[in-house]
């Protein structure tokens, strides 16, 4: 790879890398570090090494926090344990009855084990919310409006079992039915090992809600169902007193104002600056399209991407450009890639 580099005033791009602590991620992250004036590490994952996770991110120069909430068959005093191992890769600043809160004698399921013991693991939150209520709530952030149908128990159960059955992937499934008509509460006056034994002060329901929707992953164009859609919009500009860097900049600053309302409306999610930032979520309301949430993946070159998030009616990928392709002539062009997310969507799309 000799000879790569950035171009002069060219962002590092951000690379995310799966798998970090095999073989292949390692190699990749010594790529990315001996070209670092190109790439730069925006997130790691790993499959069950949370240790070694725990060890890469610090060297990437993160603060971590590692917690193995409850452990079994241990002694105190094992110097081998899986908590250990994780303080020691976390840093080894936090205590032990920090990292591990509640440690159980017998070599046994934490659950089995916490109940002969008579320790409390049981976790929940402060609020009590039915399921419009959370549909209601998640309607308010992500600014969609779905309509909601009372179905009776014997009717979703049998759905959900027939699409079971026939092996289709469906958000619902037999047991959480179950879980819902039970409740998922504690009961009164029961002890909470969230707050009593961790000590952990519980995030508000709203604004969990607000930073999983922020949180979604992207749905990407090869992930969509049907044909792909390709559009492009531009307008040529000449005799302009700005330069094409100050036209992309007013974009990026001012994308909300600028937007025509006829083709389409852009909003800006609860917490995110108004102007547009790699990792900013948007929501754009297109006609017949309805509420769009998208993520800015990467700005460079005068250019915008973005792509949609999962759960709405669209897989794809907008792009913002800001170019001189002649001499006195600035252009700024709209180019979208999109797919139907899923058969549902394809056909009500039609």
């Amino acid at each position: 790879m000799t000879g790569v580099g950035a171009t002069p005033g060219e962002r590092p791009r951000g690379v995310a890398i799966l798998g970090a602590t095999g073989s292949i991620g390692a190699s990749a992250l010594a790529v990315v570090a001996q070209h670092s004036d190109r790439f730069r590490v925006v997130g790691l994952s790993a499959n069950r090494n949370a240790a070694a996770l725990a060890a890469l991110l610090r060297r990437q120069g993160r603060r971590v926090g590692v917690m193995k909430p409850v452990e079994t068959g241990l002694a105190p005093d094992d110097t081998e344990s899986d908590a250990v191992l994780l303080r020691e890769a976390g840093g080894g600043e936090d205590a032990m009855d920090v990292v591990r809160p509640v440690l159980l004698p017998e070599p046994l399921a934490p659950w089995v084990a916490a109940e002969r013991a008579g320790t409390a693991v049981d976790l929940a939150g402060p609020e009590v919310t039915s399921m419009r209520e959370l549909i209601q709530l998640m309607s308010r952030i992500t600014q969609r409006s779905p309509v909601m149908v009372p179905v009776p128990e014997f009717l979703a159960k049998t759905g959900t079992q027939a699409m079971e059955t026939l092996g289709l992937d469906f958000p619902i499934h037999n047991d959480q039915i179950t879980m819902l008509l039970e409740g998922n509460v504690l009961p009164p006056g029961a002890p909470n090992a969230l707050t009593d034994v961790f000590g952990v002060t519980p995030t508000p329901l709203g604004e969990g809600l607000s930073k999983l929707a922020d949180a979604l992953p992207e749905a990407l164009p090869s992930e969509g169902t049907g044909s792909l859609h390709r559009q492009r919009y531009w307008a040529d500009i000449q005799g302009s007193r700005m330069t094409a860097d100050q036209v992309f900049e007013m974009v990026r600053t001012q994308l909300a104002s600028l937007a025509p309302d006829p083709l389409m409306k852009v909003g800006v999610e609860p917490g995110t600056e108004k102007p547009i930032e790699e990792g900013a979520t948007l929501t754009l309301s297109i006609p017949l399209r309805g509420h769009i949430q998208v993520r800015c993946m990467e700005i460079a070159n005068n250019t915008i991407t973005m792509v949609t998030l999962e759960g709405h009616p669209l897989s794809g990928a907008i792009r913002f450009d800001v170019e001189e392709p002649a001499p006195g002539i600035i252009r700024f062009e709209v180019r979208s890639f999109t797919r139907s997310s899923d058969l549902v969507d394809l056909v009500g799309m039609r």
